[in-house]
């Protein structure tokens, strides 16, 4: 295997990625298996900045490393060394499969994607976007729920996941192919077949159907057999009825850069105005909290918010 058999899908959680891979999955030539997450540490620690409180050391490890790679004649020796572990790991993957791609689906990727489209020039990029209110919107309805000291957890995911990945897309140019899960919501097929002309291969029948698949564990829970719809995209214009949701995605909204949203395909004016619409009534908006107060590190426990 090399890095032209490689696909990398990059999404905000909750963007509907599993279901993306699930249908690129079913492709006779691609083989996928849950979320690899292989890549996310490796070259995340190139940047020390990035690594965990416990190694980084005071910035110590990445002044240490740097004096290191200094004594070594070929400077690319590290990125050279990450790029084969991650082939080998891909190759081992899509051995027996009787496939000749493998997609890697980590949606986190969107912090690492000009990094890994250095290390595997050759390799191709799908970049799904949503609507981030939408996906703010999934967050809490699947894994916040009520208890909101959950919430400083996905702080990267709804803050830096936008700008990146719209600044990744940028980057990596021809190499990257965007899909808006609005319109492979409203009608599988077209966004399937760009895909696989991205990809060079000739889309197949049965890709977008309904149909019973494998079940991812780290991939969202019981799409076998569902592919998305239209509604699913305007299921959080029912969840902001909750006057406490209405204000993280009103707070929320605020955040997004007017100009990502709009190479996303999505208009700032046009989602202020909804929640405007939607906006619940005083003595009910007045008793929730703010999107910054609940995203801080001693955000708010679940029982101060049910006092």
């Amino acid at each position: 295997m090399t890095d032209s058999d490689l696909i990398f899908l990059v999404s905000q959680p909750r963007a509907g990625s599993t279901r993306l891979q699930r249908m690129l999955g079913r492709h006779s030539a691609i083989h996928t298996a849950t979320e690899p997450w292989v890549m996310l540490h490796p070259v995340s620690g190139m940047d020390m900045r990035n690594a965990n409180d416990d190694f980084a050391a005071g910035g110590w490890s990445g002044l240490a490393r740097d004096a290191f790679l200094q004594t070594i004649t070929n400077k690319s020796v590290l990125d050279e060394a990450i790029a084969q572990q991650g082939l080998h790991v891909y190759s081992a993957a899509l051995e027996g499969t009787g496939k000749t791609m493998f997609l890697d689906k980590t949606p986190r990727y969107y912090s690492i994607l000009p990094q890994l489209g250095r290390l595997f020039p050759n390799a191709r990029f799908v970049i799904l976007y949503r609507n981030p209110l939408s996906v703010f919107a999934s967050i809490i309805r699947t894994w916040v729920q009520d208890d909101w000291g959950r919430l400083p957890s996905y702080r990267f995911d709804l803050l830096d996941g936008p700008r990146d990945l719209v600044a990744g897309a940028q980057h990596l140019g021809n190499r990257a192919k965007v899909v808006r899960y609005e319109d492979l919501a409203a009608n599988a097929d077209p966004s399937l077949s760009d895909v696989c002309a991205f990809l060079n291969i000739a889309c197949e029948p049965g890709m977008a159907h309904k149909g019973e698949g494998t079940e991812f564990p780290f991939g969202d829970p019981g799409t076998g057999s569902l592919e998305p719809t239209a509604d699913q995209s305007l299921r959080w214009l029912d969840d902001i009825k909750h006057p406490q949701v209405w204000r993280l995605l009103s707070d929320y909204q605020s955040t997004l850069d007017v100009k990502d949203l709009e190479v996303m395909g999505y208009d700032a004016i046009e989602l202020r105005r909804t929640l405007d619409q939607h906006k619940p009534a005083y003595g009910a908006s007045a008793m929730t909290h703010s999107l910054q107060s609940l995203l801080a590190p001693n955000a708010i426990a679940k029982n101060e918010m049910d006092s």
